[in-house]
C-alpha cells in the first residue's frame, strides 16, 4: 500500500522536567497509532520527491496529545482490506 502519512521527527520540550528530546520517526508512528509502512519520514532528504498525492501530516505535539482526525484513520477489516476506522484516536504522551 502507499503511503498515508508524512511524518516529521522533531524536538520537543517536556511538560515535566523542561528538557528537550527528539522524538524520532518509529516512536511518532507509535504515538499516533499508526504502521510505519504507511509512513513516510520526511526528515530524510528527498523522502516527498516525485510524489503527487498529498500525505496526511504527523507532528510533534507540544500538548503532549496525539491524535487523528476520524476521517484520517484507516484499520484492517476482518478480510485483511484497508478500510475507514471511524474510532477516534486519543494517544497521550507520558514522557
Amino acid at each position: 500500500m502507499d503511503p498515508i502519512y508524512a511524518v516529521y521527527p522533531d524536538n520537543v520540550t517536556s511538560r515535566n522536567d523542561g528538557e528537550t528530546h527528539y522524538i524520532g520517526f518509529h516512536h511518532l508512528c507509535y504515538l499516533y497509532n499508526v504502521a510505519p509502512s504507511l509512513c513516510i519520514n520526511m526528515s530524510r532528504p528527498g523522502a516527498a520527491e516525485g510524489r503527487g498525492v498529498r500525505l496526511i501530516p504527523l507532528r510533534v505535539q507540544h500538548d503532549g496529545v496525539y491524535r487523528l482526525r476520524s476521517s484520517y484513520r484507516h484499520s484492517r477489516n476482518d478480510r485483511g482490506v484497508m478500510a475507514l476506522d471511524k474510532r477516534p484516536c486519543l494517544c497521550y504522551n507520558t514522557g
